[in-house]
């Protein structure tokens, strides 16, 4: 195994699938063609690849896992980067001036990463600005905020085509809580261009909060709250496993309100909404929709509807006596307020085949554009799956037709869906509400109810709160999937120390975590305590998955202690050790936060404390494209025990990291021992140039061994879990 730089990605590619299939013997059948039109360099389009995988079953991994890591190597060579940050420490301090320097009608890609904080300003992208990615750092991390009504003065507005956002939330806080001000449109986004796509992307405001006005767009994983026709236009727009919150709570007593208000003009138009997979919840009593628009067109499918969703389901407002018109559907829906049995007479019931049509992708990538975005979706495709639907795959056949442009993962995901889809109905769900709305009221007790030594998933849906509790998975109780609604909306929360007294502590294989922050608050900024370890999560089982999770203390926040472990897109802060222990584990897409402020002056933190015991043992915390930031000075690490394991592997290093890197701690005299190593990563804090003299300068064929999923997945239990991840 070797990694080649971009310009001989096609002998890398040769070679490796090559020796791959030889490695894989006589278990799948394969055909591959390989194609290159042009110089390889920032200009990838034009290079094909086409693989063709039949009676695959479980051996069509080391094919994924192939591809997703030359897919990595020349994922980000087609985006010119800026970075946008408040404190003076990127290229430009506001998002706006970011947007200004891109040239008038550009051809070309321009990623502009926008740094933590609240950014109090009006963004506006126009229309001759198109091929824009705005990058943040989280929902509750990077916001963009404003305050002023009108339907023309939303916070944030995009007139282009081609653009990407992610990450980032727009609020509007004319009719906030603290308002004085009367109820008007406030507008918190405005997309009036063709081809946007919104990932894991916030939008909060009280009466029409996302302005959808026009085009074809797609959103995913994000988080839309109001209380009046808070998602209007008339896009032609799929919302797919978004949370969507209605704030009940602000409009007068006895008030009802509406989620939705589509302005389709004629049947011969193509828009309409489609929300699938979505949460809708909140306080009182709302509408799903009313028209804007005669011929409205909205779709809830597969979405979890809780008690908020009035009985009558829809509104006809200004179309009394045109409701035939109206093309207002729901199917497949569950919970507390999916029963239609009071709905309106004239909500349409939707045959088969219409409901596959507006479902599918193609009701708004019939061109494929969503393949050709640069970060997210990864090249232009067109592919086929067909599954059986067992636990094991199989027989499997792609046919995939991939450009060098961006990442394969997201691909897989897509194609995995059937699959993870039958996996799920396998997962016996349960809902944890403390309003007493759900069947249970505490976390503990939805995992006290689990018989020991179970063999079934079973899934415990945790409603928004804040938990004041401490929760534990015992051993005997594998097989657990705990799932809330966000980082900052679902919170366990717990106050004392002792690196054995967790806030959460997990000892059971085969766990999965989603959407949820633990806290340990015993040296929180307020708190008078003195400084000990305070640990807001322990994980000693082998086979957990943490994903979209927050973990934050001050000292030994996250103590991962032993096991195979994977964290994906998650939040940790602290500023002593506060992620150690001897897991073997990837942190990927994580952010990292270093609380230095919580420091005395002078003193410098430390990320790391791995324990790894002997050269022979497999166990190591990978980094993999995470962001480390915060205020002060910290290390990337010390050593726990004599031979610890850390590699930081394509990460964005803010000033925060020491110039030397790293610290021996204990361990003078034995650094020949230790493993710390840093490979391709990025930003001001990461020169190398004044390292310690004994970071370790690893080969690529390490390198590449300890960066793979196979490195904690050789047995495949990521692609068993009961949801779709991957």
């Amino acid at each position: 195994m070797f990694i080649v730089p971009i310009g001989d990605v096609s002998v890398f590619l040769r070679w490796k699938l090559h020796r791959q299939l030889i490695n894989i013997g006589g278990r799948l059948t394969v055909h591959y063609r390989w194609s290159l039109d042009g110089s390889l360099g920032n200009n990838l389009i034009g290079r094909t690849l086409t693989i063709f995988v039949v009676n695959g079953g479980n051996s069509v991994n080391p094919v994924y896992k192939l591809l997703q890591q030359w897919a990595e190597i020349s994922a980000a060579a087609n985006c010119k980067t800026v970075t946008v940050d408040q404190s003076g420490h990127g290229d430009f301090s506001t998002i706006q001036s970011a947007i200004n320097s891109v040239p008038s009608n550009n051809e070309y890609w321009y990623c502009i990463n926008v740094n933590p904080g609240t950014y109090r300003e009006k963004v506006k992208i126009p229309d001759d600005k198109p091929f824009i990615v705005l990058k943040g750092s989280g929902q509750s991390r990077t916001k963009v905020v404003w305050n002023e009504p009108f339907l023309s003065s939303p916070t944030f507005s995009s007139l282009a085509d081609n653009i990407v956002v992610e990450s980032m939330s727009f609020v509007n806080t004319y009719n906030g809580p603290s308002s004085k001000n009367p109820t008007a449109p406030a507008v918190a986004a405005m997309v009036n261009g063709d081809k946007s796509y919104f990932f894991q992307c916030g939008f909060s405001g009280v009466q029409d909060t996302l302005w959808d006005a026009s085009g074809r767009h797609y959103f995913k994983d994000c988080y839309m709250e109001g209380a009046a026709d808070f998602i209007f236009g008339k896009g032609q727009t799929i919302y797919k496993g978004c949370s969507i919150r209605y704030l009940g709570e602000m409009l007068p007593p006895g008030s009802v309100g509406f989620i939705t208000a589509q302005g389709r003009d004629s049947r011969s138009d193509p828009n309409g909404f489609v929300f699938k997979n979505c949460n809708i919840y909140g306080k009182g009593s709302t509408y799903l929709g009313r028209p804007w628009r005669e011929y409205s067109r909205v779709l809830f499918y597969n979405c979890n509807f809780s008690k908020v969703v009035n009985p009558l389901g829809w509104n006809a407002w200004k179309s009394v006596g045109k409701e035939n018109y109206l093309i207002f559907s729901e199917f497949k829906n569950n919970g507390p307020g999916a029963d239609t049995s009071k709905r309106v007479k004239w909500m349409k019931k939707l045959d088969l085949r219409t409901v596959a049509k507006l479902t599918s992708m193609s009701f708004i990538n019939v061109d494929g554009w969503l393949q050709s975005m640069p970060l997210y979706f990864g090249a232009a495709l067109v592919f086929h799956c067909f599954f059986n639907q067992d636990e094991e795959m199989g027989a499997v056949f792609l046919g995939l037709h991939l450009l060098f442009s961006a990442v394969f993962a997201s691909f897989l995901r897509l194609c995995f869906e059937q699959t993870s889809a039958a996996a799920s109905t396998k997962c016996k769900a349960m809902t944890v509400d403390q309003s007493g709305r759900g069947d249970f009221s505490t976390i503990q007790s939805a995992i006290n109810s689990v018989p020991p030594n179970n063999e079934r998933w079973y899934c415990i849906n945790v409603n928004p709160g804040t938990y004041r509790e401490k929760v534990k998975i015992p051993r005997d109780k594998p097989f657990i999937m705990l799932k809330g609604f966000g980082q900052t909306k679902t919170k366990v929360v717990w106050n004392e120390p002792k690196l054995h007294d967790p806030t959460f502590s997990s000892f059971a294989d085969n766990i999965v975590v989603d959407s949820m922050s633990f806290v340990n608050t015993y040296n929180g900024p307020s708190s008078k305590n003195p400084r000990a370890p305070a640990v807001a999560a322990m994980v000693n089982g082998d086979k957990t998955f943490f994903f979209r999770c927050g973990f934050s203390s001050f000292q030994d926040t996250f103590f991962d202690a032993s096991g195979r472990h994977y964290l994906k897109e998650c939040y940790i802060e602290g500023a002593v050790d506060f992620i150690f222990g001897n897991g073997q584990t990837i942190y990927e897409d994580c952010s990292i936060r270093y609380l230095g402020e919580m420091l005395s002056p002078g003193l410098a933190g430390f990320i790391t404390a791995q324990s790894r015991t002997s050269p022979s043992e497999s166990t190591g915390f990978v980094f993999k494209n995470c962001n480390i930031y915060g205020k002060g000075t910290t290390y990337l690490g010390r050593p726990w025990k004599d031979f610890a394991r850390v590699l930081y592997y394509n990460c964005k290093f803010s000033e925060v990291v020491h110039p030397n890197g790293w610290h021996p701690w204990r361990r003078v005299g034995k650094e020949q021992n230790l493993y710390f190593s840093e490979y391709r990563d990025y930003g001001q804090g990461a020169d190398t140039s004044k390292r310690v003299k004994w970071m370790r300068k690893l080969s690529p064929q390490t390198v590449v061994k300890l960066t793979s999923m196979s490195f904690i997945n050789s047995d495949g239990w990521l692609q068993k879990l009961p949801v779709k991840y991957f």
